[in-house]
């Protein structure tokens, strides 16, 4: 591996997290006006354009029979419910901490597949899982002057999206990630039209387009440029690089909503952070072992 390749990675990840936070903010000033399932359904249809146009251009545009698998599938779903709830907590709670607890995905992840897939965890992941949680706990204290159902939301946020990274483990190899950017980004957009039927959506404005297609372009960026990270150096090494989100969000939350998360919240983000990464090395250390 070229000696600046890591630099080139790591640069590559921190991006694609200033894109995903981009995204994230844009979400939530939109969240004013909008339903969460019609925002889910007018960005998924500039999302799946600009997938389309993008796979095309380079030739990559997968076949049709990679999206016919039923984890590809589930993958999906649970992608819709995860959406649905992060988008809903965004309204909800300040916007760091929204994210943050978002990240203790990878610490339910495992837990997940510990309990349902019975792998092996040992005492040093059940210790960050246990952290993790306290995280969690502490970010969702009265106190901390955050709305306890929207910690709630969060969190349901996140056990989908640790479903759905459980799910990817079962998608065939030979699935490229083209498709599975692509039926996502269908699957999505689908699920936010038929939030029609339960949600009172609002006329459409050229504001409203405008924030939606460049919330598009940047949520696109950040999935490209994040596998492009992946690509060129260990997932080990990239992974860590998405804990810089929780600080570019607290930042754009001070500059555009003055949210000052009080110092418990900071404390929690901390254990959420440290339990993610514990959990990351103790993956690649048993990675290394088995092989």
């Amino acid at each position: 591996m070229p000696h600046t390749t890591p630099f080139r990675a790591a640069a590559l990840a921190i991006f694609a997290m200033v894109c995903l936070s981009i995204n994230d903010a844009i979400m939530k000033h939109v969240g004013i006006d909008f339903p969460v399932g019609q925002k889910m359904f007018v960005r998924g249809i500039f999302a799946t354009i600009i997938l389309i146009l993008a796979f095309k251009a380079f030739k990559s545009l997968p076949d049709v029979r990679h999206y016919k698998s039923p984890a590809s599938i589930l993958r999906g779903v649970f992608e819709v419910l995860a959406t649905f709830c992060f988008l809903s907590a965004l309204n909800i709670l300040p916007f760091a901490v929204a994210v943050t607890l978002a990240f203790s995905a990878p610490t339910l992840t495992t837990v997940l597949a510990a309990t349902v897939l019975r792998e092996k965890v040992g005492i040093w992941r059940w210790s960050a899982i246990l952290i993790g949680f306290c995280g969690v706990y502490v970010m969702s204290q009265p106190g901390a002057d955050i709305a306890f159902y929207g910690v709630g939301i969060a969190m349901a946020a996140a056990v989908f999206i640790a479903g759905r990274d459980l799910s990817q483990r079962f998608v065939a190899d030979d699935c490229p990630v083209e498709a599975i950017a692509l039926a996502t980004a269908v699957v999505v957009t689908i699920a936010g039209a038929f939030s029609w039927f339960w949600e009172s959506w609002n006329p459409v404005t050229m504001t409203m387009l405008g924030w939606l297609a460049l919330n598009a372009i940047f949520m696109c960026s950040s999935y490209y440029f994040y596998a492009k990270a992946i690509s060129i150096a260990d997932l080990s090494f990239v992974s860590p690089f998405a804990y810089v989100s929780i600080i570019v969000s607290a930042l754009l939350g001070y500059f555009f909503w003055q949210e000052i998360p009080p110092g418990i919240a900071f404390l929690g983000a901390g254990l959420i952070i440290f339990s993610g990464l514990v959990i990351l090395w103790r993956e690649k250390v048993v990675q290394d072992r088995d092989r």
